[in-house]
């Protein structure tokens, strides 16, 4: 159980990783902006050969789907206690000396939950980069919309959340 000052300790590191996240979805929203004014003048868009822009979608797409999965993968291994004890030894802490108490697992297992999180948010947001990408290749403001709205749904679904949080320290604490 956490302590009043533990709270509020954690309502204000929690606040901290939204703003980080916001961020990450603002820059989505920034190359949206970036490819509409880039796009929107009466600049001519590059002459490539389309066998090049085909091949290149193809690639976008498949580093798009491996960070989709490398997503998945990370977001399910965090929960569990091999990985949290990993992170603990290379910290040169144990799971017995946070037994003392919830406060002292919130201060521990924090960095770990940002840092995942971080690394989660940042495949999320290159998806939206590999848009940008392509919207520029090609010169069409429709063809990175897909890489776009998929940037945006994995950000959301991977809102941070307290309660995720306490679920990592409860499981470290088992």
């Amino acid at each position: 159980m956490l302590s009043e000052q533990g709270k509020t300790e954690l309502s204000g590191k929690m606040k901290k990783v939204t703003i980080v996240w916001v961020a990450m979805i603002g820059s989505v929203g920034l190359f949206v902006a970036a490819t509409l004014a880039l796009l929107s003048g009466t600049a001519e868009p590059p002459h490539i050969d389309p066998a090049v822009v085909n091949v290149l979608m193809g690639g976008f797409v498949v580093v798009s789907a491996v960070n989709i999965m490398l997503v998945t993968v990370i977001d399910r291994k965090i929960k569990s206690n091999e990985i949290i004890a990993a992170f603990l030894k290379r910290r040169g802490e144990t799971l017995a000396s946070m037994q003392s108490g919830s406060d002292e697992a919130v201060r521990v297992l924090y960095p770990f939950y940002f840092q995942t999180c971080l690394v989660k948010w940042a495949l999320c947001e290159t998806v939206g980069v590999c848009g940008l990408v392509m919207a520029l290749v090609t010169g069409s403001v429709f063809v990175p919309v897909a890489f776009y709205v998929v940037s945006v749904a994995l950000l959301a679904r991977l809102r941070p959340s307290t309660g995720e949080f306490l679920d990592i320290v409860k499981m470290a604490m088992r």
